[in-house]
């Protein structure tokens, strides 16, 4: 799978805010801020402003309708484990920038460069939260074993082993709105 730097950016909004809304950091590398992220650490953990309003809102839920039919190989209206693993693999090879397969700092500057969004000046971790062991990389393990823990399984509200649209749309809202009431 690879995304225009357009759709990639777009990527990266919608990740940013689900992010924002979790509480932990993660990389958005959407503007000319730099990354943004609460928490704990970094510039940005006191200012964020997590709220969304209607028009975001249907930004939201139109970019997720475009992203669950693109991952919906079979159109059968469910995303099933093969193809929820092949949409995690898919962005976690968006976010190895350098193509070595791995994801490190150097992947997140370079998309910062590649974006206008600043200096990488944070650990990884900051960035992108995915790294297990600390050893400073990202493997497709490491990320994909995260997301589907993290992720997809708490997404999956009535134990089905698949995804349907109305479960992502309501769990990507629910998280954003615990994000606007912290």
């Amino acid at each position: 799978m690879h995304l225009t730097l357009s759709r990639r950016v777009d990527r990266r909004l919608v990740a940013g805010l689900v992010a924002l809304a979790l509480g932990g950091a993660a990389f958005a590398g959407c503007g000319s801020d730099g990354p943004t992220a609460t928490g704990d650490s970094g510039p940005s953990a006191t200012t964020a402003d997590t709220s969304i309003d209607a028009a975001g809102s249907a930004t939201l839920v139109a970019f997720l309708t475009t992203e669950f039919e693109d991952d919906d190989s079979d159109g059968d209206g469910t995303l099933d484990q093969a193809e929820i693993t092949t949409s995690i693999e898919g962005d976690f090879e968006d976010s190895d920038v350098t193509g070595d397969g791995v994801v490190t700092i150097d992947d997140v500057q370079k998309e910062l460069d590649d974006t206008g969004g600043g200096t990488a000046d944070q650990p990884l971790d900051w960035y992108m939260p995915y790294d297990a062991d600390g050893d400073g990389t990202i493997t497709v393990e490491e990320y994909t074993t995260t997301v589907m823990a993290d992720v997809m399984a708490p997404m999956d509200t009535d134990s089905s082993g698949t995804i349907s649209l109305d479960e992502a749309i309501a769990w990507h809202q629910a998280r954003i709105a615990e994000g606007a009431d912290q």
